[in-house]
């Protein structure tokens, strides 16, 4: 007949055992669900930035559609009033090489902060990634040997205690004998 120590200390294992294993899941879906957060959030912070450029670019393209626009209007103006007066040549040349000179300028000064933004926007990126890299974490999986060997170890010092304890009774009623 088994001693009912033995029983308890079996069951104890295995649930010690049952315990570890609980554990080491429950960590890994921590783990699972700390990395599902950093790729969203890093998808987010993407999806921001990619709209941040795209309306920065938009404005740029819009302000040089309006210089553009405000030079042909001059442009015009000039040429119609240079022609009621009577103006023309070089003096007349010259202005409109200046609306054209203005208008270049602006466009290339708007194209320039554009190629800055693009490239800061490349810089914002790769930070973005690399803070997703650093908010995910590495999945354990969980290694049952450890928790069994320590488990049966337990196991098995109760069952040499209880063995022992069972020899020494045998042999204390063998010397009363």
């Amino acid at each position: 007949m088994c001693s009912p120590t033995l029983v308890i200390s079996a069951i104890s294992s295995a649930l010690s055992f049952q315990q570890s294993q609980a554990e080491a899941n429950e960590k890994t879906r921590q783990q699972n669900e700390q990395n599902r957060i950093a790729k969203q959030d890093s998808i987010n912070k993407m999806a921001q930035e990619d709209l941040r450029i795209r309306q920065v670019a938009n404005q740029s393209l819009d302000k040089n559609a309006v210089v553009e626009r405000d030079r042909r209007k001059a442009t015009a103006t000039a040429t119609v009033q240079a022609g009621e007066s009577g103006v023309s040549g070089i003096s007349v040349d010259r202005l409109m090489a200046d609306f054209m000179r203005q208008e270049g300028e602006f466009k290339n000064s708007t194209l320039t902060n554009l190629k800055a933004e693009l490239q800061q926007s490349d810089s914002n990126k790769k930070s973005i990634s690399i803070g997703q890299s650093a908010n995910s974490t590495s999945v354990s999986k969980f290694n049952p040997l450890p928790s069994f060997a320590n488990a049966s170890l337990a196991f098995a010092n109760d069952y040499y205690t209880y063995k022992g304890i069972q020899d020494q009774r045998k042999s204390d009623e063998s010397i009363k004998t």
